[in-house]
């Protein structure tokens, strides 16, 4: 399995301390990971033509900060994110075990 590791940016461009992506890569498989301080947020797997959407029940909606580049993250809004949640596309688990 192939792992990278980037900073998040901010709306200037500039790395954000402790705000991470994670993206792992094998031949079926990407998981794209959300990583705030040592907290993973969220894991977004894509897996044979599916996305499964994992949120950390614990870290989820945490602090102002991470929320923030939580919807960067996912490319989305609070309001879209809560959509997920509502109609169950989003998965909370425990992340971080």
């Amino acid at each position: 399995m192939k792992t990278k590791v980037k900073q998040l940016r901010s709306r200037n461009g500039n790395q954000v301390a402790n705000q991470f992506e994670i993206t792992q890569t094998k031949k079926d498989y990407q998981a794209h990971i959300f990583q705030s301080y040592d907290t993973i947020i969220s894991k977004i797997i894509y897996s044979k033509g599916k996305r499964i959407i994992y949120l950390d029940k614990e870290a989820f909606n945490y602090s102002r900060t991470t929320s923030k580049y939580l919807y960067q993250f996912m490319m989305m809004n609070k309001k879209e994110i809560e959509n997920l949640i509502t109609n169950k596309k989003a998965i909370f688990k425990n992340l971080n075990k």
